[in-house]
């Protein structure tokens, strides 16, 4: 049986959020950021440059985990994955023939 006693007696969505990750043990925010990496492309999907897709969606990814990171809402191991995303979307824009 969970402990549901953070999850009644939370004021904001913030407190919620907080409550249902410490419950499912990071999950949570970790789902939101895999959610949001989707997202990008499922908005970005009829882009002829898949490069440009993929560097933005790791660019706006990091930066939500970073921000996720700092407020204690996910584990640096959730936070490395998107930035090697993002570092290596950099560079094969960097160095593409286009």
């Amino acid at each position: 049986m969970y402990n549901t006693t953070n999850l009644t007696n939370a004021g904001d969505i913030f407190e919620i959020t907080k409550a249902v990750n410490e419950l499912s043990g990071s999950l949570f925010a970790t789902l939101i950021l895999l959610v949001v990496f989707f997202t990008m492309f499922a908005i970005m999907r009829n882009d002829p440059d898949k490069k440009k897709v993929f560097l933005v969606g790791s660019f706006v990814t990091s930066f939500i985990a970073i921000g996720l990171y700092f407020l204690q809402l996910i584990q640096i191991q959730a936070l490395i994955l998107p930035i090697i995303f993002l570092l290596i979307s950099v560079f094969v824009k960097a160095f593409s023939d286009e």
